[in-house]
């Protein structure tokens, strides 16, 4: 049987039920899955809650697409594990400061297109030169951030562990991402 798009049931079951329609990143984000399919998020009071309790899943091996705006530094440094991150500006300027071999390093982001890839297991921070807006794609399994104070210190690391290969979404020791910025 064919449906009105063409392609038989059997070969794209998806293309006789899709629904198009646009989004705002600021309330729908997007999980980008393993198997190249994707899936809006809604994005309410209690989305970081739900995500770092694993009732989103673990992300193993899928992305997270964000967009946040910031006023001021991040409080937190954060690392991820098990991928890269990219981090687009959108607008306003940001100087991403990553740890490399345990020494920071700043990178500018001055106008809007400029990005940085985050390489796995390098710890980041960042520092808003003025209002800014940053598009993240994010491995967020196992994303671990470390509190800082005013003065560079780290006063607190929060620790999620990595995965079991038995692992299942809603396991209560899910690694998730956090957002603390």
């Amino acid at each position: 049987m064919k449906c009105r798009s063409g392609f038989s049931r059997d070969f794209l079951p998806r293309a006789c039920t899709m629904n198009p329609k646009t989004y705002d990143l600021s309330s729908t984000y997007v999980r980008l899955r393993g198997d190249a399919s994707v899936e809006p998020l809604a994005v309410d009071d209690t989305f970081w809650e739900r995500i770092s309790k694993g009732e989103l899943g673990s992300f193993h091996n899928e992305y997270l697409v964000t967009s946040h705006s910031f006023d001021s530094d991040w409080s937190v440094w954060e690392m991820h594990p098990n991928g890269d991150e990219i981090v687009y500006l959108i607008s306003g300027a940001v100087t991403f400061i990553l740890k490399i071999e345990g020494e920071p390093r700043g990178l500018e982001l001055k106008e809007g297109g400029q990005y940085v890839i985050v390489p796995k297991g390098v710890w980041h921070t960042a520092r808003t030169g003025k209002s800014s807006r940053m598009l993240f794609i994010t491995a967020g399994e196992g994303t671990r951030h470390r509190d800082v104070t005013p003065g560079g210190t780290v006063s607190r690391e929060s620790d999620w562990r990595r995965p079991r290969a038995e692992h299942r979404a809603g396991c209560p020791r899910a690694c998730t991402p956090r957002n603390h910025r």
